[in-house]
């Protein structure tokens, strides 16, 4: 997580509770378990990524799954609402002398309504797939949340940056439509809208 942490410094973390750290270490690997006890869950890079603790956000990834998945848990956000969680995966019996663990982490994309896969590990996710150019520029939407930064002020943990009108609704994705509000109650209220 070296390049992550080089990239996104802690904005405003605290060291998950050992409960907490207990609960999903069978869960989750031991990297993202390190990075929740030594650094924290909060704010990353003044807010572009949040670690969330999953048990605030697991009946919202189900929701938005349609059921509910025990090995599937919620990770993060990003400034503008996505949801990102890890899937450990079962290992194909052809597959297992070549695979330790199948695992991988996905998005669900909010405001267009996608859940993609992101990258196959956890190191990947952190390290790579944050970091790439593209992905800050059009997914994470870097320039805009400097803006957004500049407008609404800094992101509080569980707060989230989003559109007004919606974008499912018509909905730009410029300045003047970001608004600031409380993450999960946009996640649902953006799950509602597409019924």
């Amino acid at each position: 997580m070296e390049r992550f942490l080089e990239n996104y410094p802690p904005f405003n973390c605290n060291p998950a509770a050992p409960e907490l750290l207990k609960k999903y270490a069978d869960k989750v690997p031991q990297p993202l378990l390190d990075l929740w006890k030594n650094v924290g869950l909060g704010k990353y890079k003044h807010g572009l990524i949040e670690l969330i603790n999953p048990d605030d956000y697991n009946d919202t990834l189900w929701t938005w799954l349609g059921k509910e998945v025990e090995n599937y848990v919620p990770i993060a956000i990003d400034a503008f609402g996505a949801l990102y969680y890890y899937r450990l995966l079962e290992t194909p019996p052809d597959l297992e002398e070549f695979i330790e663990v199948a695992e991988d982490v996905c998005v669900v994309e909010i405001h267009d309504r996608e859940i993609r896969t992101c990258k196959w590990s956890i190191e990947e996710f952190f390290n790579d797939y944050l970091n790439d150019e593209e992905v800050m520029k059009y997914f994470l939407r870097v320039e805009l949340f400097k803006e957004a930064n500049l407008k609404e002020g800094f992101l509080s943990n569980g707060e989230i940056y989003y559109f007004a009108p919606a974008l499912m609704l018509g909905g730009a994705e410029t300045i003047e439509n970001v608004q600031k509000g409380d993450a999960r109650t946009h996640q649902e209220l953006l799950f509602e809208m597409g019924q």
